[in-house]
């Protein structure tokens, strides 16, 4: 059976904050399923493969822009003429989002690079229903990698597409997250794109075939503890993916992992060849042991992510720390306290305990909801890139950025509490901090101030992680 899948990946955003790594999400997914999949791929945004006028490939330029028209044109001729009679599959990375309507139904949308808030020039989960509704395919699985994309399997508002899919042979759609949930980004790709790429080079390098359950068992296992939960919607027979390797095939070759991240910030996987910072995380670890709440702070560039991703929390988790899922204030923007209550929910099992961690929260209490925690280990909570609760939560949201402040100033009350929060900030948003006089107290008295490399950290950082490299 012919296999044609429409790969999409957008960046650049008028009213929303770019997502640069989305075009590297799309490639990496166009990639493997054109090489082992047997997938036709049609890619979007796309550009002419250079000396070939009539073949596309993907356009991995982030600034590179997908009008409201165009996607919605795209999704309608790949559903309606290109995909017709094949099994197909739709990959979405970019913005997700709902808008209330009148009667208070959240509507989602996919968002194009000239989409407003309010819905307009988006695709409405709405319209993708309809299409679907209208296409005549074997099989379609459809991968979702955007903010709220179970809002299109989990809301009521949403029966009807139940009852479409329903209709339909077979289908299975797979959402990064649940429908009130972001999804967030990693270090190369979305962490939800990550997590199902780490799992097809696995099967494909071992000669395995891939069917949709098993590939959302093992995603959903290794983002268990993420911040957002993997959701699905199935009917119908299994869908295959990959299929099993045949004898005399080449071998699958990866490229080694290279030792150098270049602007990356290193994380536990690359911490081996984090070189060079060996004081400050000596310093870090002497902080957190005297405050609960410290902020590392230095230039951008200097490292401040890596410092905490990969030294520090490599070291406390050799001595048995619970470390949670680090959280960015930008992928919380209008309410950066659910952020906190995302990833503390994400240890329990039972729903009341949840709901009493939320109410805690909600009341500013953080140690409280620490308290709720069966779990005796202590605790990590990384806040990433502290500044953006500046420069990515609205002005009009100043009361939700000073409870998000004074929730995590206010764990300092407790110098003996298991939770222990480190943030990272740009030095240049400094100034910004002293308007919140209980933050600019804890940076005063508890901050890490990242200062740049010695010549001979400089040496150690250039030379000893390609000692630790090993083909």
């Amino acid at each position: 059976m012919a296999r044609s899948a429409l790969v999409i990946g957008i960046a650049r955003y008028s009213n929303f904050r770019n997502l640069e790594k989305t075009v590297n999400d799309a490639g990496a997914i166009a990639e493997i399923l054109e090489q082992h999949g047997a997938y036709a791929i049609e890619p979007l945004p796309r550009k002419l493969v250079a000396g070939d006028e009539n073949c596309y490939e993907l356009d991995r330029d982030p600034k590179k822009e997908v009008k409201g028209s165009d996607l919605t044109a795209k999704l309608k001729t790949f559903l309606l003429e290109q995909a017709k009679g094949k099994d197909a599959l739709i990959y979405f990375a970019g913005h997700g989002f709902v808008v209330p309507d009148v009667v208070g139904d959240k509507i989602g949308y996919f968002a194009a690079t000239d989409a407003g808030k309010d819905g307009q020039n988006a695709l409405s989960f709405d319209t993708f229903t309809k299409l679907v509704a209208k296409s005549e395919l074997n099989n379609l699985v459809v991968l979702l990698d955007c903010c709220n994309a179970g809002n299109l399997i989990e809301s009521s508002h949403y029966q009807a597409m139940q009852k479409v899919f329903n209709d339909k042979k077979n289908y299975y759609l797979m959402a990064a997250c649940r429908g009130f949930e972001r999804s967030r980004e990693g270090a190369e790709h979305g962490i939800f794109t990550a997590a199902v790429l780490e799992v097809l080079r696995e099967r494909v390098a071992a000669g395995e075939a891939v069917d949709l359950d098993s590939l959302f068992s093992e995603v959903s296992q290794r983002l268990k503890q993420s911040g957002q939960e993997v959701v699905r919607s199935a009917m119908g027979g299994a869908i295959t993916l990959i299929e099993k390797a045949r004898g005399n095939l080449a071998p699958v070759v990866f490229e080694d992992i290279c030792p150098y991240v270049g602007l990356e910030a290193f994380t536990k996987e690359t911490a081996r060849f984090f070189k060079g910072r060996d004081r400050f995380v000596r310093l870090l670890l002497q902080k957190i042991a005297e405050s609960s709440f410290v902020p590392v702070i230095g230039a951008s560039g200097s490292g401040k992510s890596s410092l905490v991703r990969a030294g520090l929390i490599s070291a406390l988790e050799a001595q048995g720390w619970l470390i949670l899922p680090p959280i960015k204030p930008g992928d919380f923007s209008d309410n950066p306290v659910m952020g906190i209550s995302s990833v503390l929910a994400q240890l329990c099992q039972r729903a009341d305990t949840k709901r009493e961690i939320s109410k805690q929260i909600a009341s500013g209490n953080l140690e409280a909801a620490i308290a709720c925690l069966t779990e005796p280990k202590k605790i990590l909570l990384v806040v990433d890139q502290f500044e953006e609760v500046f420069t990515v939560c609205p002005a009009e949201k100043e009361a939700e950025r000073h409870q998000f402040i004074d929730l995590l100033v206010g764990i300092t009350q407790h110098p003996d509490s298991r939770l222990r929060v480190v943030t990272t900030m740009r030095a240049d948003f400094f100034e910004n901090c002293l308007g919140y006089r209980g933050l600019g107290e804890v940076i005063q008295q508890h901050q890490v101030l990242l200062l740049p490399m010695n010549e001979e950290e400089l040496k150690e950082a250039i030379a000893a992680p390609a000692e630790a490299w090993t083909i």
